[in-house]
């Protein structure tokens, strides 16, 4: 007996198909003879249907930080071609104009190198101008309105301060510096805390420290320990801070003729501070070596 067999295929533009001994890349509809197993002819009949790729017209696509374009990711700005299947199984080439708007919020909190109590806020932070700023400085209170705010702390505690922008093409981002809850006031005189918020850090101005003669410290540079005399002067306290505003370590010395301990100072640059009992402020340069 004869035996007949239809094929129903379907491939995409481009490709092809093997069939009777050859490639066949057109639709239509094809023969070969073969002989069975009874040594009958077979006919085999291929009808071969070739499907068209898409035509997609170019994409253009925004996002803040990054977009999603057919499941793929995208967090640069640039051209870009991608393959995707249609409807039909088949490969398509789509071209891509993506721009991405990276608003990030970025800050760093610096103390003043010579003032105690004074710190800055350096605003690093990026995106499409103008930037709407909202400064929250941990205290109940906020800035809206101010480029460049200052805020003094009323209140003893600790503070961590939060910024949050929103750009000109509404991307927005949020930070808070739990690091700066260094920023502690207490009920120690002069120990309100201020903060400036600033586009650089202002260069120290060049001063030449007051070291009366009636105060003298030696040997300066030292090592565990620090003399001082004084001539008709009463120390009611000697404070020494570091270079990044923190108070380390606070002396109540006796007489007119002490030695100091400062063992528990490391080796660095430090601001000592002489207050007499009348609260006049003396300050002078430390450098404590190992």
């Amino acid at each position: 007996p004869t035996l007949n067999q239809v094929v129903n295929k379907n491939i995409c533009a481009g490709s092809s198909y093997y069939f009777n001994n050859r490639f066949v890349l057109n639709s239509g509809i094809y023969y070969d003879t073969l002989k069975s197993y009874l040594g009958c002819d077979s006919f085999l009949q291929l009808n071969l249907y070739v499907n068209q790729q898409t035509s997609y017209a170019n994409y253009t696509g925004f996002g803040c930080n990054n977009t999603s374009v057919y499941n793929k990711i995208y967090d640069s700005t640039g051209l870009y071609q991608d393959t995707i299947a249609n409807y039909l199984g088949c490969d398509s080439v789509i071209s891509l104009n993506i721009t991405i708007d990276k608003a990030k919020v970025k800050f760093q909190v610096i103390a003043d190198a010579l003032t105690p109590h004074l710190w800055y806020v350096l605003n690093l932070s990026e995106g499409k101008s103008p930037i709407k700023y909202i400064w929250n400085w941990g205290d109940g209170t906020y800035d809206t309105t101010t480029l460049n705010p200052q805020h003094i702390y009323q209140t003893e505690g600790y503070y961590d301060i939060c910024l949050q922008i929103t750009d000109s093409a509404g991307c927005s981002d949020f930070y808070c510096d739990t690091i700066a809850s260094f920023l502690y006031r207490t009920k120690q005189g002069n120990s309100m805390i201020t903060v400036n918020v600033v586009d650089s850090i202002p260069k120290p101005k060049v001063i030449e420290l007051e070291k009366p003669s009636y105060i003298h410290y030696f040997p300066n540079p030292t090592m565990k320990f620090l003399n001082f005399e004084t001539v008709n002067f009463e120390i009611q306290k000697i404070e020494i801070w570091n270079l990044m505003g923190k108070l380390e370590l606070i002396l109540q010395p006796n007489g007119t003729s002490n030695k100091l301990n400062i063992t528990s100072l490391g080796s660095g640059i430090y601001i000592i501070k002489t207050i007499d009992t009348y609260g006049n402020q003396f300050i002078d340069k430390l450098n404590i070596q190992e």
